[in-house]
């Protein structure tokens, strides 16, 4: 199936046995609906709604999926290769089990969302929101810092090589801090 429907509110729909190929489904709202044995390929998804889904063998291949919001969706046998999900929203969403492969995942936000045993080979993890949601993923060794950075920010840990002195302490210069030792 090939078509051109950007914008369409598609809610509730029920797509079963279905490839959709080369499409442009952009902005489109599929709020509460259920993907069964889809295919996605090279489909054009930016900003698409699937909140509240539920996916059951899955997969989405050469698809553009930027800001896609995903909140609230189930996925069980989900696949996403080669595919463009910056700034998408994964928002406690239950992800368990679910791939990414050689996906483009900067500034998406995976805050609450169930990421047992989800692996994210050959994917860019820069700038995640709510990395600590990530626990129990399956991450490879290049990936380490970006997803380490998410964490330390949702923990609100600075990183910052600069050793100025504490404001107090530069105003009142070495004479305030008690006796010398030397």
């Amino acid at each position: 199936m090939q078509a051109q429907l950007i914008g369409a509110a598609s809610s509730r729909l029920r797509a079963l046995d279905v490839r959709i190929e080369g499409s442009d489904l952009s902005g489109s709202d599929f709020d509460e609906s259920t993907f069964t044995r889809v295919v996605f390929h090279e489909c054009r998804l930016s900003g698409a709604v699937f909140s509240r889904c539920s996916f059951r063998d899955v997969l989405f291949s050469g698809c553009r999926l930027n800001q896609a919001n995903f909140a609230m969706s189930e996925t069980s046998t989900v696949v996403f290769e080669d595919t463009d999900l910056r700034d998408s929203d994964f928002y406690a969403a239950n992800l368990a089990g679910t791939r990414f492969f050689d996906c483009n995942l900067s500034g998406a936000q995976f805050s609450k969302a169930t990421t047992t045993g989800v692996r994210f080979h050959g994917s860019t993890l820069t700038d995640l929101k709510g990395g600590q949601a990530l626990a129990g993923a399956v991450i490879e060794s290049s990936q380490v810092l970006p997803v380490a950075l998410a964490v330390l920010a949702d923990l609100g840990i600075v990183i910052d090589d600069q050793r100025d002195p504490p404001v107090e302490i530069a105003r009142r210069g070495r004479r305030g801090l008690g006796p010398s030792v030397g």
